[in-house]
């Protein structure tokens, strides 16, 4: 159970920590309350001494004197006197009978004596008083918490903490609470508050870093992490999830950063050399990934994820041969691992092995992966390139209603342009769909391309018009992530303005031109 006494680092003995908190929690002027010498007695560690003070001072003052009755009380109960505590709160009492604080004292002292249900009764009862204080709140969620009351000490947790109580280690404790049940958004928002109150530490903010990453609000959980890291540079879980909350916001360069802070910190970490390299990936920076996914294989030895990782950064480098190499090797690891089989498929119909191709598809596919759709698309491709025309017709169509990768539509229409010639493949663009919002402009160019070889130039109108009024209806989807290199080594068969309006469609896909710019010498 995790309680206030978690947060400081007693001896088995020790009494002064707790009792001091006690004070602090419930004499009206807080610890301000407390006589020099009894504070002297106290941050010397003597609590004999103290004890010793503030029996002489209650004996002076008597039970009408609340302060010197309270700590008195409090004091003894830390040296597990609790007959004599409950003896002087209860005279106390018949002079302040309604007060909080005598009551609270009353709820420690039986909970040390080990009688819980009568604390808890009296806690209960308590509840329903108006005149308790925020502070009165917190530590009636220690009382609860101290006797196993989870739900009951996070409701007056959270009394206290939203009437403004301020104490950073109430709404930390509350924050900890709801993390460990799993209730991230609402521990994020505690967590938050008792980062603030604390400002600079960083333990409280990395604890609202988590909860905030953990809940999905990515950009809070950035920005927490960069204060941990303000006063704790060298914390590597800090700068770990600070380059996963970049690349969740898709802020790669940034990610980049970040993970090479990490494994300058931890240079034998897979998982950070892992992270590095997908990040690289994601930005084009194919060699960069390709050695942080080598660092990684070295360090975690033949882990899959680290392997496929390397696939993909020499296939996406232009190197299919070394691709080639790490698929083997990962499927040799995880020889039923999907993505590794799914890779090696892709490489060697990138190789023109497309028999090989079609029985390492056909062998995933008969496992049936959870997202078949590219499987089944790369699989009609190396279909119709075998000649195996109906197959592949029959595939592209399933891919299809799996919600296959728009690119997959593309591969399959220039295959279709190569072997059939461009009415064909520009009947197939006309009828095929896709839910990505690129695909409708990038149809419409690839069907320029098709119309155009195939002298069809009604139709090679139509598209031009066709491709800057999707562009102008969904302007967000350039600069797009597409290979048309093929495209383009396809598109050299154009001839005359045709050739140069495919080169202007291209650049504006690409990023390369505006549309504003081009859209009339597109237009026909």
């Amino acid at each position: 159970m995790w309680t206030m006494r978690d947060e400081f680092d007693l001896e088995e003995d020790g009494q002064t920590t707790p009792a001091l908190m006690t004070l602090e929690a419930l004499l009206p002027r807080g610890l301000e309350g407390l006589t020099r010498e009894l504070r002297r007695a106290l941050e010397r560690d003597n609590y004999s001494e103290a004890l010793k003070v503030a029996n002489a001072r209650y004996a002076e003052q008597g039970a009408t004197d609340l302060e010197a009755a309270l700590t008195y009380a409090i004091l003894l109960v830390g040296r597990q006197l609790c007959d004599e505590a409950l003896g002087v709160i209860r005279r106390a009492l018949t002079h302040h009978a309604q007060d909080v604080s005598l009551q609270l004292s009353q709820v420690e002292a039986l909970i040390v004596m080990g009688e819980f249900d009568a604390a808890t009764a009296l806690l209960d009862a308590m509840g329903a008083v108006n005149t308790a204080e925020p502070r009165h709140h917190a530590f009636m969620g220690d009382m609860y918490l101290d006797m196993g009351s989870e739900d009951d000490a996070m409701d007056c947790y959270r009394q206290a903490v939203d009437r403004g109580v301020e104490a950073v280690d109430v709404a930390f404790r509350l924050g900890h609470l709801l993390f460990d049940r799993e209730e991230f958004d609402e521990a994020a928002h505690y967590f938050g508050i008792a980062a603030r109150q604390a400002v600079d530490n960083p333990m409280v903010w990395e604890m609202a870093a988590t909860a905030y990453f953990e809940a999905g609000r990515v950009e809070d959980a950035a920005y927490a992490f960069k204060r941990v890291l303000q006063e704790d540079p060298e914390n590597t879980s800090a700068w770990l999830y600070l380059g996963l909350c970049h690349q969740v916001n898709q802020d790669f360069e940034d990610a980049v950063d970040a993970f090479e802070e990490y494994v300058e910190l931890e240079p034998e970490s897979a998982v950070g050399w892992g992270q590095l390299g997908q990040s690289h990936l994601l930005l084009g920076q194919h060699e960069q990934a390709l050695r942080s996914f080598e660092e990684g294989v070295k360090h975690a030895g033949d882990d899959v994820t680290m392997l496929n990782g390397a696939t993909m950064a020499a296939y996406q480098s232009g190197d299919t041969e070394a691709a080639e190499r790490w698929a083997r090797r990962a499927i040799e690891v995880g020889p039923e691992n999907m993505e590794a089989q799914y890779n090696l498929g892709v490489l060697l119909l990138e190789r023109r092995r497309v028999k090989e191709a079609r029985l390492v598809l056909e062998q995933l596919l008969e496992q049936e992966p959870p997202d078949s759709s590219s499987a089944v698309g790369a699989l009609a491709v190396a279909e119709l390139i075998d000649g195996q025309r109906a197959a592949a017709f029959e595939h592209i169509e399933e891919a299809q209603r799996l919600g296959v990768d728009a690119e997959w539509l593309g591969a399959f229409a220039e295959e279709l342009l190569k072997i059939e010639g461009g009415t064909p493949a520009r009947v197939f663009l006309q009828k095929a769909y896709s839910g990505d919002d690129r695909w409708f402009s990038v149809r419409a160019m690839l069907g320029f391309v098709c119309a155009s070889i195939a002298g069809e130039e009604e139709l090679t109108r139509d598209f031009a018009n066709t491709f800057v009024e999707e562009l102008e209806l969904t302007p967000e989807v350039v600069p797009m992530m597409w290979d048309f290199e093929s495209w383009e080594a396809v598109a050299m068969r154009l001839q005359g303005d045709d050739a140069r309006v495919f080169s202007k469609m291209l650049a504006v896909v690409e990023g390369r031109r505006k549309l504003a710019q081009v859209a009339e010498s597109i237009r026909r």
